[in-house]
């Protein structure tokens, strides 16, 4: 890829869908190649932990909760996520430094009452307090997704 004709690419990358491809070491080390030194890389991944409480509390679905605990995967729409740390993307790409993980989802996915979905002022109640414990601990830990931003050094 000729990175002239995408100047944007050399400073900031969002990618999201590392998880459905066995070549994710190589794709990683692809978009370090392309941002600038102090570029941000921008990744949007499942959060194992997340959706093994997903699957408990809001899914009742022990079996599949045993199966990612022992290092199983899950299957979606767009095929079977593979879940992995976001550690591993520093290792991938030598050259990377995780600035910060934010949660995403942490409560929303698992609200049972389908039909408050429906009313606006429950979804703006519910992004604020998803926005307020984005980047607090214990709930980024249960949250279903992270958002990784990692910096190029």
């Amino acid at each position: 890829m000729d990175v002239r004709l995408f100047p944007s690419l050399q400073q900031n990358v969002c990618h999201n869908v590392l998880e459905f491809i066995p070549e994710r070491a190589e794709i990683v080390k692809e978009f370090s190649r392309v941002l600038r030194r102090g570029g941000t890389l921008s990744i949007v991944k499942n959060n194992g932990a997340g959706r093994i409480m997903q699957k408990v509390i809001f899914q009742n679905n022990i079996n599949e909760a045993l199966n990612l605990l022992n290092g199983g995967n899950i299957a979606n729409t767009f095929g079977k996520v593979d879940l992995y740390n976001s550690e591993e993307l520093i290792v991938w790409a030598d050259d990377l430094r995780i600035k910060k993980i934010l949660g995403m989802r942490t409560f929303c996915g698992m609200q049972p009452n389908k039909n408050v979905k429906h009313e606006p002022e429950w979804y703006d109640k519910m992004f604020e307090i998803e926005m307020k414990v984005s980047d607090m601990e214990p709930y980024k830990s249960i949250s279903l997704f992270h958002h990784v931003l990692l910096i190029k050094q």
